[in-house]
C-alpha cells in the first residue's frame, strides 16, 4: 500500500512538472535555443523592429559591415540599445549615418496626462524634446462643444518648485490651437512642462501635435524594414 502511494505521488510530481514546464513556455524555449541562432532568438525576445529594435540593430550591423557607430535615435523609450551595434575598438568614431527605429513620420500625436480637474503635464518632455522640434498645435476633445472663451496657460515648475510662464493664450470657442511653441526656446533642464485650461468647464481631453526634428526626405535612405530606417 505505502509502495503505491510512493509511486502515486511520483506520478502527480511529474504531472505537476509537465503542467508547469507547459505553462512557462519552458518547451518552446528550449526548442528555441538548440534550433535557431543566435540571431534568430534575439529577434524573438526583442522584435526585430519594435521597441528596442535589436533584431534590426544586429542584421543592419551584419549586412553592411558596420565598422564605425550610427547614431540611433529611437521614437519609443526603451532602456539604451547601442550594445547591439556598437563598436568597441572603434568607440570614438563618428560616423555620418543614422538609425531610425519606430519613425512616426513627419508629425506625432501624444495624450497629455491629466493630473487633477484642468491641469495636465507633458510627460517625459526631455525625450520628445531630443526627437521633435516644436509643438505645432493643441487639441482639445470634448464630448460637448465649447461654448465660452477660456484661456491655455503653459509653464513650467523646477525641482524646487518654482513656476515660469512659457505661453498664454486666450481662446474662443476653439477646440484646435495651433501654438507653434518651439522646444528650442523653452528651458526644459530638469523641469516638468504643464498646460492649463482656465475659465472654462468640462471634462477635457489634450493631445499636443508634434513636428519632428528629422524628415526622411533629407536623407539617402541605405535600408528599410517597416518604421525602421537606415540612412545617410
Amino acid at each position: 500500500m505505502q509502495k503505491i502511494k510512493k509511486i502515486n505521488k511520483h506520478i502527480l510530481l511529474v504531472i505537476l512538472i509537465i503542467f508547469f514546464s507547459i505553462k512557462i513556455d519552458f518547451f518552446k524555449s528550449f526548442y528555441n535555443i538548440f534550433s535557431k541562432n543566435y540571431d534568430e532568438r534575439i529577434r524573438i525576445v526583442y522584435d526585430f523592429c519594435f521597441e528596442e529594435g535589436i533584431g534590426y540593430l544586429r542584421y543592419i550591423k551584419k549586412k553592411f559591415n558596420i565598422k564605425d557607430n550610427p547614431k540611433i535615435i529611437n521614437y519609443v523609450h526603451v532602456p539604451n540599445n547601442n550594445w547591439a551595434i556598437i563598436n568597441t575598438n572603434t568607440i570614438n568614431k563618428k560616423s555620418d549615418k543614422i538609425i531610425f527605429l519606430n519613425y512616426p513620420g513627419p508629425e506625432e500625436k501624444i495624450e497629455l496626462d491629466k493630473i487633477k480637474n484642468n491641469l495636465y503635464e507633458f510627460k517625459d518632455v526631455e525625450f520628445y524634446k531630443n526627437r521633435y522640434s516644436k509643438i505645432k498645435e493643441i487639441e482639445i476633445i470634448s464630448k460637448s462643444l465649447i461654448q465660452e472663451n477660456f484661456t491655455i496657460e503653459i509653464f513650467t515648475v523646477d525641482k524646487s518648485l518654482n513656476k515660469k510662464a512659457v505661453q498664454k493664450i486666450n481662446l474662443l470657442k476653439s477646440t484646435n490651437v495651433p501654438i507653434n511653441l518651439s522646444f528650442e526656446k523653452i528651458n526644459l533642464s530638469e523641469k516638468k512642462l504643464f498646460f492649463k485650461l482656465d475659465n472654462i468647464n468640462g471634462n477635457f481631453k489634450l493631445n499636443l501635435l508634434l513636428i519632428n526634428k528629422y524628415f526622411l526626405n533629407q536623407y539617402k535612405i541605405i535600408d528599410k524594414f517597416k518604421n525602421c530606417y537606415f540612412v545617410k
